[in-house]
C-alpha cells in the first residue's frame, strides 16, 4: 500500500469499483462451469468467490467490535488457512455462495461507512492492533487488493474457456 493515509471515501470507493470489476468477469463466466476446477489450481470460481467472502466476513467482525478479532484460521499460515477455507466451503451451493458474497459485501461496505479516517490510519483506534499495522492496510489487503489478486486468475480462466469453444 502507499504511504499516503487512506480515506474512507476513498476505501470505498476503490473497494466498490475494485469489487464490481470482480463481479462482471464472474457474470461473464458460464454458469455451467463456475463449479469446474481450474480457475486458480484445484479451486473453482465458486471457491475463490467463496473465499473471498471469508475475509470479507473477517473485516466486518473486526469492524463491529472495533478489534482485531476472528476466526483461529487466522492463526495458521496462509496456504492452510486457505485450505481450511475451500474445505469449509467447497460443498456449498453455487447460488447460496453467490448470494453469501454479495450480501457479505453490502455489510462490509456499510461497516466501512461507519468507521472514521483516523480509524483506518492510526493503530490505537482498534483494539489488539499491532503498532506498526493500521485497520486501512489490513482491509486493502483483505478487499480490492484481494480482489485484484484473484481478478487476474478468473479473466485468464475465462479466456481459456473462450478459446476451447
Amino acid at each position: 500500500m502507499n504511504d499516503q493515509p487512506l480515506t474512507v471515501s476513498e476505501l470505498v470507493e476503490l473497494v466498490e469499483e475494485t469489487f464490481d470489476s470482480l463481479l462482471q468477469l464472474v457474470e461473464s463466466a458460464p454458469q455451467d462451469k463456475m463449479e469446474e476446477p481450474g480457475v486458480s489450481g484445484k479451486w473453482s470460481l465458486k471457491d475463490i468467490l467463496a473465499h473471498i467472502t471469508w475475509y470479507e466476513e473477517q473485516m466486518v467482525e473486526a469492524m463491529e467490535a472495533r478489534a482485531l478479532i476472528g476466526s483461529e484460521w487466522w492463526e495458521l499460515p496462509t496456504h492452510e488457512r486457505n485450505t481450511k477455507i475451500y474445505e469449509e466451503y467447497r460443498s456449498a451451493r453455487l447460488q447460496d455462495v453467490l448470494a453469501d458474497a454479495t450480501a457479505t459485501h453490502q455489510q462490509m461496505v456499510h461497516w466501512i461507512g461507519t468507521l472514521t479516517d483516523a480509524d483506518l490510519n492510526e493503530p490505537d483506534h482498534f483494539e489488539a492492533m499491532p503498532e506498526d499495522w493500521t485497520f486501512g492496510e489490513i482491509l486493502a489487503q483483505n478487499t480490492y487488493e484481494h480482489y485484484g489478486d484473484h481478478a487476474a486468475s478468473i479473466a485468464k480462466w475465462i479466456s481459456r474457456l473462450e478459446n476451447r469453444d
